[in-house]
């Protein structure tokens, strides 16, 4: 079956990122987000939260996926010009991109 681990989220100032390859604890995803990911509650999903830096997240999103097995899928639902400009570079190392942002065209 298909196995999906959430293992990371940002937004404009902030991102969490799993403390291990299991992802966020399932159970306690919907308990914990807010509005905005510094106000998650990062101990109950065992995560940690840091000021935003994409590339330190998905190269974290990267090597999580190496140590699994899995792959490394970035969902983009911003309207970001800046985000969309690192495509090219996460396609090429093979990270999937998923979005519907119309500035990446």
């Amino acid at each position: 079956g298909l196995d999906l681990r959430l293992a990371g989220a940002t937004d404009s100032k902030s991102m969490i990122v799993a403390d291990g390859d299991a992802g966020f604890v399932h159970a306690k995803v919907d308990e914990a987000i807010a509005e905005r990911v510094e106000d998650w509650d990062a101990s109950a999903i065992a995560a940690t939260i840091e000021p935003v830096d994409l590339k330190t997240f998905v190269a974290r999103l990267e090597a999580a996926a190496e140590r699994t097995g899995g792959a490394a899928i970035v969902v983009d639902n911003t309207s970001s010009e800046a985000v969309a400009d690192a495509y090219e570079g996460w396609l090429s190392r093979g990270v999937h991109v998923v979005t519907p942002n119309k500035k990446a065209n």
